[in-house]
């Protein structure tokens, strides 16, 4: 194997176990936040703007995992995939007699941190192009 081969080597297997980490991680967070919105609540509501954040940043971080995670989908597609599942946990919460409620404001909490990775997802990709144009 000559210097430029086993490097290459080297690369895909870095490309490979850091996919393995990305998409475990991907799957973990899906768990939690499923875990997390559908667990009894029988608390005192917190803060309005403080539980629109934790949603926002929530999905925020779910997305920006599924878009680094490499999986066989088109990107707007796993995103789309990602506001399914929010809106079937918001629909679940207000089915469930757990001490939640469903909520168009956490929905769209949910919706805004999926579009604001997605966004960054663009322009990280947009500078990656461009690194290859011009190195």
């Amino acid at each position: 194997m000559t210097k430029n081969t086993i490097h290459q080597v080297s690369e895909n297997k870095g490309a490979a176990w850091y996919s393995w980490v990305v998409r475990a991680m991907f799957v973990v967070l899906t768990i939690i936040i499923l875990w997390k919105s559908l667990e009894p609540f029988y608390g005192q509501p917190g803060s309005h703007y403080i539980d629109k954040v934790q949603h926002f940043m929530a999905y925020f971080i779910l997305s920006g995992f599924a878009l680094l995670s490499r999986l066989p989908l088109r990107p707007l597609r796993l995103l789309l995939a990602i506001l399914v599942f929010s809106a079937m946990i918001e629909i679940l919460q207000g089915a469930m007699n757990m001490g939640r409620t469903a909520s168009f404001a956490d929905f769209v909490a949910n919706l805004a941190g999926i579009l604001a990775a997605w966004a960054c997802w663009r322009v990280v990709q947009s500078f990656k192009k461009n690194m290859k144009k011009n190195p």
